[in-house]
């Protein structure tokens, strides 16, 4: 906000750069590129959520991967990135502001299923940088401040930014502007852009040196430049609101794109007449099974065909896809029919689909449909192939039966189960009946080695089905080995749900060396490294979390769990140099136990 004696802008020295080239390539982005890259990132946590360290960044190979699939992947996120940049950084935050992806047990998902897409993604991009804008303002993680290394937790910078958005808001659309003298503006209409104070460190009551008023002001002006230039180059650029020329690391020149003005203005409504679709979007289904989604297609319909195909590609113009049997099976395993899959391509084309691609996608429904898994039918299982064949001869067991479906089996008809127990204790025969796997009769008892025992007599065949599965047969008896754990971890079983399954039919518990047996073969506690650690103890919570949310410190530090009062963080021994240098450079005082802070 302007002070009252501050000169309108009008009368102030123009800040256009003028007609001069720009010193170097500008770096141009829109709104609707921004939310592609937003959408690209979102949907990368959709099937499979990304790993986060102990810091809450994402882990170094998943990230990685994740800027191998962006529309402008990162160039400074080379092999040896050890944490995320600040784009990718502030994007993370930016979509757990936006409550499109959270953070649960040590990783990075989207909300929500992933059939039906959240609605933030059928509305306008401009309605959506609307809501991304409202987000930032409030975003208290992210610190335009980072690259000076200094604590903001006693800084409002949530009034700065909408101070700052205020100027922006009164400067013309695709006009290139000289940073440096937007600056001098914004230092003159805002003299108090970030320290609402008069001095943040106040000194003697009386009188002040006058040498420190001069270095405190140039400290002043230093720190609301880089927040200007960090708000401009970084959030506002990312969320494509702001064209910029850089030299380096620092701003030159910058312009608002085209629908900033309308963007940033919040009080004021958005058009109602924008869609969520630009016009000249399309699809295009070609016969080598490849999708192209050329221009505008929404991000809705995107989201639809990663249901069922693979992204392989995506740049400013398009998305690339490819269809093949895996992709369209899993579709399927998800709930899927493929008379709805060719619909929607035939729908989104506007035209029939490949002669090829038709009859390739019919053929693989029907193959799908040819094996069927059907749960929850009615079996007979005997001890003895005789007395099922006694049984399936029998004229008044005939109407329940379905067919035979092995030496000792027979299906039962729907509905039929209770008239088969009738029939059978009519017949002076006490059949026993279970509902899947009888808690309380499908028990084994095993031995420390593995051996296990039945401990009820009689046939069960889901018992031996799950017996079958996590033991292997010796001499007539089911054993736990090693190959048996190792088989089920290829068939990716964990040992905790191996565990499970054993126990469940297990009387009892099972005996704890054969667990740590179990836990051995499939090395459930992983490699380990030992390591020496030192514990930082920092004046308050608020200040551990502002240093865990600075990207260049938190690949350093974790919390400590065994703290209650958010004070102690773990810094391992290998980082100490590195950490010192950080914590110094923002003007924190290490000291050992005893010893006092300088």
């Amino acid at each position: 906000m302007a002070s009252s004696s501050s000169p309108p802008a009008s009368q102030l020295p123009p800040i256009e750069w003028g007609t001069t080239a720009l010193p170097s390539d500008a770096i141009e982005t829109t709104i609707a590129l921004a939310q592609r890259e937003l959408f690209v990132y979102w949907s990368c946590t959709r099937f499979k959520p990304l790993p986060l360290n102990a810091a809450g960044q994402v882990q170094k190979r998943a990230l990685r991967l994740l800027n191998d699939q962006l529309i402008s992947p990162e160039p400074a996120l080379g092999e040896g990135a050890q944490h995320e940049t600040p784009r990718l950084h502030f994007t993370r935050l930016m979509l757990q502001a936006l409550g499109l992806c959270v953070r649960a047990n040590h990783h990075l998902r989207a909300a929500g299923g992933y059939l039906t897409p959240p609605a933030f993604w059928s509305r306008s991009a401009l309605s959506r940088t609307r809501t991304c804008l409202e987000a930032w303002l409030r975003l208290p993680e992210w610190s335009e401040l980072s690259t000076l290394g200094m604590a903001t937790f006693d800084l409002d910078l949530a009034q700065a930014r909408r101070l700052l958005l205020g100027h922006l808001c009164q400067l013309q659309s695709g006009t290139w502007l000289s940073a440096e003298r937007f600056l001098e503006r914004v230092s003159v209409l805002a003299p108090r852009l970030i320290f609402q104070k008069e001095d943040k460190y106040p000194g003697i009551p009386y009188f002040k040196d006058a040498n420190y008023l001069t270095q405190q002001a140039r400290w002043v002006a230093e720190v609301e430049a880089a927040f200007v230039g960090g708000v401009l180059s970084g959030p506002l650029h990312w969320l494509g609101l702001v064209d910029v020329c850089l030299d380096g690391g620092r701003l030159l020149a910058f312009r608002l794109t085209e629908d900033a003005d309308r963007a940033m203005r919040l009080d004021e409504p958005l058009p109602s007449s924008n869609p969520a679709a630009v016009a000249d979007g399309r699809l295009v289904v070609q016969p080598n099974f490849q999708l192209l989604a050329l221009g505008g297609v929404p991000e809705t319909t995107l989201a639809r065909i990663e249901l069922f195909a693979d992204r392989v590609r995506a740049d400013r113009g398009s998305f690339e896809f490819k269809l093949s049997r895996q992709t369209f099976y899993a579709a399927q395993q998800r709930g899927l029919s493929a008379r709805g899959i060719i619909d929607f391509l035939q729908r989104q084309a506007g035209k029939p689909l490949p002669q090829n691609v038709l009859r390739t996608l019919r053929e693989w429904g029907e193959q799908s449909e040819r094996i069927v898994i059907r749960p929850s039918v009615a079996l007979c299982h005997t001890d003895s192939a005789a007395l099922a064949d006694s049984l399936w001869q029998d004229p008044a067991l005939k109407p329940v039966f379905e067919r035979r479906l092995g030496p000792g089996m027979i299906l039962l008809k729907r509905g039929n189960t209770a008239t088969l127990r009738e029939l059978l204790l009519e017949r002076g025969q006490l059949p026993a009946v279970t509902r899947g796997l009888d808690p309380d009769r499908a028990k084994v008892a095993a031995t420390p080695d593995g051996t296990l025992s039945l401990a009820h007599e009689g046939p069960d065949l889901l018992l031996t089905e799950r017996l079958a599965e996590l033991a292997d047969e010796v001499d007539g008896r089911y054993v736990v080995t090693r190959s048996s754990v190792e088989r089920s971890l290829e068939r990716g079983l964990t040992v905790a749900a191996y565990l499970e399954r054993l126990g469940a039919i297990h009387c009892g518990p099972l005996p704890p060396e054969l667990v740590l047996k179990i836990k051995a073969w499939g090395r459930y506690y992983g490699s380990a490294v030992l390591s020496q650690v030192v514990l930082l103890e920092v004046k308050d919570r608020a200040t551990a979390d502002e240093l865990l949310a600075d990207p260049e410190i938190a690949a350093r530090l974790a919390r400590f769990d065994g703290d209650t009062t958010g004070r102690l963080l773990l810094v391992k021994t290998q980082e100490m140099d590195g950490l010192r240098r950080c914590l110094e450079e923002r003007g924190i005082n290490l000291s050992l136990p005893g010893q006092a802070t300088g």
